[in-house]
């Protein structure tokens, strides 16, 4: 019986250090967004915002930024040269995206940099308001967020 005891007390310690298994404090899982969009809505990026040293390479690759939406998206509407920019300290970074779908009603985008991103510099990356949803719906504000490389 004392054995069973230590390992429940172990498992509640694990579970309350973790914050209940799931989510952020609020309940949802955002990873951290504040989407002001009542519509079209992003839950999580990354790098998140203001990450710093972000690492030019991950496993010999060059680093992508990563973006996740609650919806369908019109992948129309998110290109490279309309619906998502990248810039770095001299201006915008050229790249290519591709997007996922994820668990059947969400949106998964991947931004893959031409070249590796400058050392010690600050990045603004932007969704703009033009993004909308399979069903029509556009986002009711743009959103950017900053990272800083190593």
């Amino acid at each position: 019986m004392a054995r069973f005891s230590s390992v429940a007390l172990v498992l509640v310690f694990l579970i309350t250090a973790c914050g209940g298994g799931g989510g952020d404090s609020t309940g949802s899982d955002s990873g951290g967004v504040t989407d002001a969009s009542s519509t079209v809505k992003i839950t999580s990026t990354n790098p998140e915002d203001g990450a710093t040293a972000v690492a030019l390479t991950v496993s010999g690759s060059r680093t992508h930024v990563y973006v996740w939406f609650d919806d369908l998206i019109d992948t129309t509407t998110l290109t490279s040269s309309t619906g998502f920019t990248l810039d770095g300290g001299s201006g915008s970074i050229a790249g290519a995206v591709t997007t996922t779908t994820v668990s059947g009603s969400k949106t998964e985008m991947l931004y893959i940099p031409t070249s590796t991103l400058s050392t010690s510099t600050l990045h603004t990356a932007t969704v703009a308001s033009t993004v909308k949803d399979t069903g029509g719906a556009s986002r009711t504000a743009a959103y950017s967020w900053t990272f800083t490389t190593e």
